[in-house]
């Protein structure tokens, strides 16, 4: 193996002379294809992250739907947000948000939207934001993937046995279904169902085709719950290994800066951490229209 800088972040990790294998998130996956620059610097440590918004009523979500039935739900939950917010500093983001500035409306909102969460999902999980890892066997590079499904339940009608629920809590109109809507995305790009569901079914042992896949997305303003399936084949796979390989490939092969991509919504001061240094700051933006917006 060639002589390589070492990396040891929770979203890419090399091997190790124990280990040959590649280790990835689909956090990784997915801020590569953002912009692989960001990735760089977010893995060498070069930057710290921003916390979203998102991230933190997520976060709150979860432990919600994981304490409710303790004594001191309350205490624990505000103990994961505040956990999350800290880790990076201090910082949360984007900026506009309108709860950037009040820690203690996300954890109520967070609440909230666990409560529906839990009113869908009244049952006791098979398994809840276990860490799972596994070999994945797809591309040329030697691979293995890890992650925490949020919530896996019995299922065992029509052809599933178990169904992965994930949590998201974000408006509405990001999971738009039509066509170049984010569902429409999701179905046909997202790391994350990829990677949950091949843990879960070596983690099981049991075929791939026997995992189901749902995203439960909760509008915070609202609070109403939309259900998004997902259906997932090994082509899909096969996809994400080889473009897998391509950050490999770069993290060998590209020392000094890996290439920016300045046309995408993400490269802007209140999603990438490096903006301010970075010559992507100066490279003409992607206007964002409703049909660029929609586009795959």
């Amino acid at each position: 193996m060639p002589r390589v800088r070492r990396w040891d972040h929770r979203g890419f990790r090399s091997p190790t002379p124990e280990d040959p294998r590649w280790w990835f998130s689909q956090s990784g996956v997915n801020t590569f294809r953002s912009c692989p620059e960001q990735a760089r610097v977010l893995w060498s440590g070069e930057v710290a992250d921003v916390t979203k918004v998102q991230a933190l009523l997520g976060a709150g979500a979860h432990a919600y739907m994981e304490h409710r039935e303790d004594a001191d739900w309350q205490r624990k939950v505000a103990d994961v947000i505040t956990e999350e917010f800290t880790a990076q500093g201090g910082r949360m983001g984007p900026s506009d948000h309108p709860m950037a500035g009040d820690p203690y409306l996300v954890l109520k909102t967070a609440v909230a939207a666990g409560q529906v969460f839990a009113q869908h999902l009244p049952g006791e999980p098979l398994m809840a934001e276990q860490k799972l890892t596994a070999d994945f066997p797809f591309g040329v590079h030697p691979k293995g993937i890890e992650g925490s499904p949020d919530f896996v339940r019995d299922w065992r009608t029509g052809h599933y046995q178990v169904i992965i629920s994930d949590f998201k809590v974000s408006e509405g109109r990001k999971y738009r279904t039509g066509r170049g809507g984010e569902a429409w995305k999701l179905q046909r790009y997202a790391t994350q169902p990829r990677f949950y569901t091949w843990l879960t079914a070596r983690f099981l042992d049991i075929p791939l085709h026997a995992v189901g896949w749902e995203y439960l997305v909760c509008n915070p303003k609202t609070l109403e719950l939309t259900v998004i399936p997902i259906t997932i084949d090994v082509a899909d796979l096969e996809r994400i290994g080889r473009e897998m390989d391509g950050i490999i490939d770069t993290a060998m092969h590209m020392p000094g800066h890996w290439p920016l991509r300045t046309d995408d919504w993400h490269c802007s001061a209140e999603w990438c951490p490096n903006y301010n240094n970075c010559v992507g700051s100066f490279r003409p933006k992607l206007t964002l229209t409703k049909e660029t917006h929609n586009a795959p």
